[in-house]
């Protein structure tokens, strides 16, 4: 874990020669997760990591935000009692998400296998 100058917390994935990765990270007593969505899928899933953001198919449409109300409530049911809260990218695929009421290793362990 490496803690940059603002204050953010990041777990840093890399495979040989492959580049780092920096999906999830935390500041104080919130945990971050940078987030690609894929609205219109055939079923509502976490699909594994893409570049350096976490991968999400919603079956929702991305219309009048029932994407982004879908993507909230797969990561509510898998995060348990933590609030989970779009705080960026409400109209496009990458999103940032913020987790409060859970630490870094928690969500990474609820949201990966």
């Amino acid at each position: 874990m490496v803690t940059t100058k603002g204050g953010w917390s990041r777990t840093h994935f890399s495979c040989q020669n492959r580049p780092v990765n920096e999906w999830i990270g935390q500041a104080s007593e919130r945990v971050w997760i940078r987030v690609w969505v894929v609205p219109g899928s055939s079923r509502t899933e976490i699909a594994g990591l893409h570049g350096d953001a976490l991968k999400v198919r919603v079956a929702a449409p991305a219309e009048k935000g029932k994407a982004n109300r879908a993507l909230l409530d797969l990561l509510s049911d898998r995060l348990g009692p933590a609030t989970v809260r779009l705080v960026a990218g409400g109209a496009g695929r990458s999103k940032t998400i913020e987790v409060a009421g859970a630490d870094l290793q928690d969500v990474e362990r609820r949201l990966l296998p």
